[in-house]
């Protein structure tokens, strides 16, 4: 999904993330997972400090209480390597 709703999109997604709520954390990594595994989707494509946000989310997520949400980060990580920009 890369069109102009996409950077709205993530920072919802971002949002939820936060949530203290572990099944909106989850389907909130989980909505990013699906959006940025369409073929045509790249961090890249939306602004640094967005892809900053993106990257830090999923790091936090690494660490989350809930067993579910970590292997959840752990999956888009390793999906998502090639996409991610060069830091």
């Amino acid at each position: 999904m890369a069109n102009a709703s996409t950077p709205f999109a993530l920072q919802s997604l971002l949002e939820k993330m936060s949530s203290p709520d572990s099944d909106y954390r989850f389907m909130s990594l989980n909505d990013l997972l699906s959006i940025l595994t369409s073929p045509n989707a790249s961090l890249t494509q939306a602004d640094s400090n967005l892809t900053s946000r993106v990257i830090d989310g999923v790091v936090k997520a690494l660490d989350d209480a809930n067993g579910e949400v970590q292997n959840l980060a752990v999956k888009w990580y390793v999906s998502r390597q090639s996409c991610l920009p060069e830091l």
